[in-house]
């Protein structure tokens, strides 16, 4: 298959791609759970962070894009809901811990973790 591309023209358009890729992963009602736990979303939501960091440093400066904004340490109502989908994940029983690694990285994208937080997530998912 052809290589496709999408334009996304300014800083608004890629915040508000961001935003709804955050909301479509991380709402506590979602309508198609696959979503949150998709390695190829995550990858997709991974770039959209890039690009708004590097569009950040461009044209805002004083962007709070430079923060500890994406770790989610931080975030303590993302980390709720991704321990809402491990919970849910019934697959993740039977992972490696490898594997359920990868589903965590997934399932938290476009947020980053400390390997603590990601150690102490599959702990507390094996404990289930």
């Amino acid at each position: 298959m052809a290589e496709s591309r999408v334009v996304i023209e300014g800083f608004a358009d890629l915040n508000a791609l961001h935003r709804a890729l955050v909301e479509a992963k991380f709402n506590h009602g979602p309508q198609d759970q696959l979503v949150s736990g998709s390695p190829l979303v995550a990858k997709i939501a991974n770039r959209v962070v890039e690009a708004l960091e590097a569009a950040a440093n461009e044209e805002r400066p004083d962007s709070p894009l430079r923060d500890s904004w994406r770790w989610l340490e931080n975030r303590p109502d993302i980390l709720a809901v991704v321990r809402e989908r491990l919970a849910e994940a019934e697959q993740a029983f039977s992972l490696s811990r490898q594997q359920k690694r990868e589903l965590l990285e997934a399932l938290i994208a476009p947020f980053l973790a400390s390997d603590e937080t990601l150690d102490s997530l599959a702990d507390d998912h094996a404990a289930v």
